[in-house]
């Protein structure tokens, strides 16, 4: 009997050092950008005065990370942390755009 809950312990202890079955979420939600005003910015931070890393377009994908608060745009301050991909599938990068520029399915976390 000893011998099972030691195994049983060790099991739960395993899964629970990968992050099965402790009650964390992660971040799942893909997307992609709405270019109704050519490529959206891909910032290094939450406001159009940090680095612009690039731009994202209607043919990438986005990974969203988490979202947080940030410069209003066009009446939204809220601004996604996501990981950015080409058109080819390559990662480009992190970064963070205006939300009201993104689509995507799934729940993102805040950050």
């Amino acid at each position: 009997m000893r011998r099972m809950a030691t195994a049983v312990a060790t099991a739960m202890l395993s899964l629970a050092a990968v992050g099965i079955g402790n009650g964390t979420a992660q971040a799942d939600a893909w997307g992609g950008y709405d270019t109704r005003d050519g490529g959206v910015g891909l910032r290094s931070c939450a406001t159009q005065s940090c680095t612009l890393k690039g731009r994202g377009y209607a043919d990438q994908k986005a990974n969203m990370l988490c979202w947080g608060f940030g410069q209003t745009i066009n009446g939204d301050p809220k601004w996604n942390h996501l990981d950015h991909y080409l058109a080819d599938g390559s990662y480009f990068g992190d970064a963070y755009s205006a939300q009201n520029y993104l689509w995507w399915n799934g729940v993102v976390p805040p950050c």
